[in-house]
């Protein structure tokens, strides 16, 4: 699998086709995943400050997201070398249940319901995943050191 942000207009029309949206933020930025068979699905970061974004996320018909694809978007949002952002914002349409169970699924929680906030005009459920609420092993060495220790 690659992670592209190369062409970004072609990005952000894929993703936009897939979520129905009707247009991008200013500052949007596209992130997507590509295999042998093509584009596998995008997401978008957009609306973003120091501490939150604005995040969606599309798998392209056919194709689906793997925990790899999330690991690396939570990575790009939430580490200190990349975005190091404390929230993300999940604007999901109400109607759209399978997306909402897997926002679930990855530690989102529910925040409130936009009434309109869909690009159709129906409502949208407003989702929240917090850094302070994700795993974070604490690594304490790595496979050198603990190689290193043997024999001590």
């Amino acid at each position: 699998m690659i992670v592209t942000t190369e062409n970004q207009d072609m990005l952000l029309e894929a993703a936009a086709r897939k979520t129905a949206s009707t247009g991008w933020a200013k500052d949007a930025q596209a992130v997507g995943f590509v295999d042998d068979r093509g584009l596998i699905g995008v997401a978008v970061y957009q609306n973003i400050t120091e501490a939150h974004a604005d995040f969606h996320l599309a798998a392209m018909p056919g194709r689906r997201l793997t925990a790899a694809v999330f690991q690396i978007l939570l990575k790009l949002a939430f580490h200190s070398d990349h975005m190091a952002l404390d929230v993300l914002w999940l604007p999901i349409p109400e109607k759209n249940v399978k997306a909402q169970v897997a926002a679930l699924k990855i530690g989102c929680q529910f925040e409130a319901r936009r009434r309109g906030y869909s690009a159709d005009g129906t409502d949208a459920i407003l989702m929240s995943l917090r850094c302070e609420n994700l795993y974070h092993p604490q690594v304490v060495a790595t496979p050198a050191d603990e190689g290193a220790l043997q024999g001590v």
